[in-house]
């Protein structure tokens, strides 16, 4: 892992609402968005909110293709943004907006404090994260005579699919900081798509892909897959911007995998096709 997206998730969870005052437990009375609002409701003020999203990027080259026919990825019902931030008169907000049609999200956000303004004054300095159909929301906020806190727990960027096309529909992780008449995501994560053979032939294995920072771990993405009637087994992994492969491992149903012979850093956005055999894990590199 490079240095410099330590420091990355460092500046993200500090410009998150200044208001982190205290740590709100992960109840179910939490969590945004939950149809038992008391606590909120209590103690916060709602805001009906609709706004305006766009992908950056939009197009083969910079972004894993998702329709076939427009290589975009698209926005489909079910999905949401949650959105979190702090204005001098509103106080720290946060919200998980549902999406409507043509990039539309709509919805309501709680406020600190009773809030008359623009969206576009609300939403000068906050974050805003998509939260593709399928996956549940663990944004939560907590509104208390002690403080605030805002927190969007959703990761994506260290996380298991069986598929590609199920990586790129829900791997998707995408956020936007500002808001200028709309919020603009720009992608977080690129995906690892896997083909492993020489495996043992309709057989569930397990898969241990681990990260390293200075030889210390700092994530494991694990999970299952049953390979086919040849001894293939495919799945897909969603991993941090700027991860370098020379710095991960692979094991497949107990198979060392060799990813690479050399470096190797990932970009957001993008797919990695990675075609590997666990009897000679001597593949070129992707």
């Amino acid at each position: 892992m490079k240095t410099k997206n330590i420091f990355k998730t460092l500046a993200a969870a500090m410009l998150m609402p200044a208001m982190l005052l205290t740590t709100a437990c992960s109840s179910e009375d939490d969590f945004a968005g939950n149809e038992n609002t008391e606590n909120v409701a209590k103690k916060g003020y709602t805001l009906p909110v609709t706004v305006n999203v766009t992908r950056q990027g939009d197009d083969a080259t910079t972004r894993a293709a998702f329709n076939g026919e427009t290589k975009k990825l698209e926005f489909t019902a079910g999905d949401k943004l949650f959105v979190s931030g702090g204005n001098a008169t509103a106080g720290s907000f946060a919200g998980t907006l549902d999406y409507v049609s043509d990039g539309t999200f709509s919805g309501s956000v709680t406020t600190e404090n009773k809030y008359t303004g623009t969206v576009d004054d609300l939403f000068a300095s906050a974050y805003a994260y998509l939260l593709p159909n399928g996956y549940a929301d663990y944004g939560y906020l907590s509104i208390s005579g002690s403080g605030y806190s805002a927190y969007h727990g959703f990761d994506m960027t260290k996380a298991f699919a069986l598929t590609k096309a199920a990586a790129v529909e829900q791997f998707s992780q995408e956020m936007a900081y500002g808001y200028s008449s709309g919020f603009a995501l720009e992608p977080n994560n690129a995906i690892l798509n896997f083909t492993i053979s020489g495996l043992a032939a309709s057989a569930e294995v397990a898969v241990v892909f681990t990260i390293y920072d200075y030889g210390e771990i700092y994530a494991t993405i694990t999970g299952n897959v049953t390979t086919d009637a040849s001894g293939t087994a495919t799945f897909a992994i969603g991993v941090e911007d700027g991860t370098e492969l020379k710095d991960c491992t692979l094991t497949v149903g107990g198979n060392a995998i060799t990813l690479v012979s050399s470096s190797k850093e990932v970009a957001a956005g993008k797919i990695y096709n990675i075609n590997r055999s666990a009897a000679t894990s001597l593949s070129p590199t992707p």
